[in-house]
């Protein structure tokens, strides 16, 4: 059994001929089927984007690590950075849902830990948020928008927390206009918690099931008070406003300076009927490194070694290209993405000199134009490569790129 990833379709495949899955059909049947867990990178095992550096949220959705986002009505209010941390196998924790303790039953080595930077006293439409956006392709069979069947979305994840008390989280279509908003409860501080919240999938709005976003999932870290409504937990709503209730008391992280949430362990899986009473979530489905980190680079890519951050100063992984011009021209060199990417990705070029300054690539000269840094950009870019080209005209005898790619939805 393997992972693949094609045009249309993320899953699993257990023999058979591939044909089918590469051209987008059947994805679904015979040795065909999706990754149980819907979420990428839910250990957060992988981190090409920031290494072990802590990142803090921008105005603007800002991704500190891969596949997941953060976003905040001003900026620097909360930080997140992978730590080595998780639930171990033997030892036992509390489950709300279940009313006791379980086992884990598989180490997790890894978490997401989301600090509060300030004492932030929230305004009526400030929100600050963290999540992720599952591809539409990837949640097609779950029916969502339609009258088809009642099947159930399960969220699960493991929380450990510095305050004690209710946190919501919620899911949301594209157009954000749809979304159903849940509470979870940390009973003990600083302790690993298993959290499982079922949600019905909506069976109104409008849900993508192409390469664009399909669901959201979004831990809400402050809501100011216009962005709690008064719709029921657990119900579908025609708002794009509601991160919590106004009814019920829930933590927002951001009002309290060095108080932390930590995740991981977190899935989305579909569960098809039965009842609501006796929902419960499949352990955590692990998955190799490799094959998350290829999951990953279908969204992001870089051309800096794994474990260094883009915009370190080095030539190793740069793209590097020998050609002898003999008079001034423009140098072009084509990359093929690793693994092909969900869209044409945006793609920044960097050099060596300044390599935090992007539009430059690094060119090894003669005597007449020496070393540095000189102008370049990307022709052609697809999801499958780019081509890139000094649009500087200078002798050189070699030149070397590196590249930030991002394919995420938005």
């Amino acid at each position: 059994m393997s992972i693949h990833i094609s045009d249309n379709y993320i899953g699993y495949s257990n023999g058979g001929t591939l044909s089918p899955l590469f051209y987008g059909r059947y994805a679904n049947q015979n040795n065909y089927f999706p990754l149980r867990n819907r979420i990428i990178n839910g250990s957060f095992i992988v981190n090409q984007i920031s290494g072990t550096s802590t990142g803090s949220n921008l105005t603007t959705r800002y991704f500190t690590i891969d596949r997941w986002w953060t976003l905040g009505t001003v900026g620097s209010k909360f930080s997140t950075q992978v730590v080595a941390d998780g639930p171990t196998p033997t030892t036992v924790y509390y489950s709300s849902r279940r009313g006791g303790n379980i086992y884990p039953g598989t180490a997790i080595n890894t978490c997401v830990e989301i600090k509060s930077l300030a004492s932030t006293t929230l305004g009526a439409t400030d929100s600050y948020t963290f999540g992720q956006n599952i591809e539409g392709r990837h949640i097609a069979d779950m029916q969502f928008g339609t009258n088809t069947n009642l099947n159930y979305i399960m969220l699960s994840f493991w929380s450990k927390a510095s305050q004690t008390g209710s946190y919501s989280v919620c899911l949301q279509n594209s157009a954000q206009n749809r979304r159903n908003h849940q509470l979870f409860t940390v009973g003990t501080a600083n302790t690993w918690e298993y959290q499982e919240l079922w949600f019905t999938v909506d069976q109104s709005g409008t849900w993508l099931n192409d390469i664009n976003t399909g669901l959201r999932v979004v831990f809400n870290l402050g809501a100011g008070t216009s962005n709690r409504g008064t719709t029921a937990y657990n119900t579908w709503a025609t708002t794009s406003t509601e991160l919590a209730s106004s009814s019920i008391t829930s933590i927002h992280l951001v009002n309290t300076l060095n108080a932390t949430l930590r995740l991981t362990g977190i899935q989305v899986e579909l569960v098809q009927g039965g009842a609501q009473s006796r929902l419960m979530a499949s352990p955590f489905e692990t998955r190799g490194f490799q094959q998350e980190l290829d999951l990953c680079k279908r969204y992001f890519q870089k051309s800096w070694a794994y474990g260094t951050d883009p915009g370190t100063q080095t030539t190793y992984g740069m793209r590097l290209h020998t050609d002898l011009q003999l008079s001034s021209v423009q140098h072009y060199q084509l990359w093929r993405w690793p693994v092909p990417m969900r869209a044409a990705p945006t793609v920044q070029v960097y050099g060596y000199a300044s390599p935090g300054n992007a539009g430059y690539c690094y060119a090894w000269g003669n005597s007449i134009s020496g070393l540095g840094d000189y102008t370049a950009s990307t022709a052609g870019v697809s999801r499958y490569g780019a081509m890139f080209y000094m649009t500087a005209s200078v002798y050189h005898t070699m030149t070397g790129y590196h590249f930030k790619a991002d394919a995420e939805p938005t």
